[in-house]
């Protein structure tokens, strides 16, 4: 049952992400058009210049744009299918809450990525468009091992190791901000007036909570000893860079751990809410 509801959200969706898509296209042809031109055009005095520049700034505005907006916009349907005048109509079919809530957090989590690669790949290409032969050849002959390794020296994580934690962080992170909005939406069902501002205390309280937890996760990972040794004009460097190495470490695992357990416990918030505080409008 999960597979047809999924079909039919990205069957809805899909229009929609397409338009914005395709504005993604036409705003990394414009951002890399306008810097190639100023790399030809350096004078900033020159009306092509100008014109070159206004491609830049549509190219940035655009960029965050589309990000923000498609964001937005699966918000705006979770809030809308789920609890509007709309809600009465999808909880009457016949497939479980959780479900139908699991099938909306997964179809925006994939677009979300989707929109965040290709987002990644723009750049690149905005990117590539202003480099000279030069930088290019360069580029191409960087000794990425000796890199990785004078980044293990200078704080104890090879390059290899952060893209690693990158790919796992990343998804955590989307999927975290789904699920923080969805619980908010969610949290309005809880009274009958005022959802609104029920919905914005229960992201403040969340945040609140998240925000603690990471202090104490800095706490027991030694990030206050750390500072406290960087403080301290007697610590020898070897020393404090083997504090430095085990911090950072000890740091990011644990923000990973924290993240991952606030995903479980706001997924079972919104389940139980489409299950058993169900206040339709």
């Amino acid at each position: 049952m999960l597979g047809k509801v999924l079909k039919y959200e990205f069957k809805n969706s899909v229009a929609v992400m397409g338009i914005f898509y395709a504005a993604l296209v036409l705003f990394t042809i414009m951002g890399c058009f306008g810097l190639h031109g100023l790399q030809i055009d350096s004078s900033a005095s020159t009306p092509a210049s100008v014109w070159f520049g206004v491609l830049l700034v549509f190219y940035f505005v655009g960029m965050v744009a589309v990000n923000v907006v498609s964001f937005i916009y699966f918000c705006k349907s979770y809030s809308t299918t789920m609890y509007s005048a709309q809600g009465y109509l999808t909880f009457t079919l016949p497939v479980n809450p959780t479900t139908i809530y699991s099938a909306k957090v997964i179809c925006a989590f994939i677009w979300m990525m989707v929109t965040f690669i290709l987002s990644g790949v723009s750049l690149f290409l905005f990117i590539w468009s202003g480099l000279t032969p030069e930088a290019i050849m360069e580029f191409k002959t960087l000794d990425w091992a000796a890199l990785s390794q004078e980044m293990y020296m200078d704080s104890g994580i090879t390059l290899e190791y952060l893209i690693s934690l990158m790919c796992i962080s990343m998804p955590l992170s989307f999927l975290w901000y789904i699920l923080f909005i969805f619980s908010c939406i969610s949290a309005g069902q809880l009274v009958n007036r005022n959802r609104m501002v029920c919905s914005i205390l229960t992201g403040v309280i969340i945040y609140t909570i998240m925000e603690a937890a990471n202090l104490v996760i800095m706490a027991f990972t030694g990030y206050y000893d750390y500072m406290g040794l960087v403080m301290d004009s007697s610590v020898s460097e070897e020393e404090l860079m083997n504090s430095m190495h085990s911090m950072l470490n000890s740091t990011m695992i644990g923000s990973v751990i924290v993240q991952i357990l606030f995903l479980i416990a706001l997924w079972f918030f919104c389940c139980y809410i489409n299950k058993k505080k169900l206040n339709l409008e």
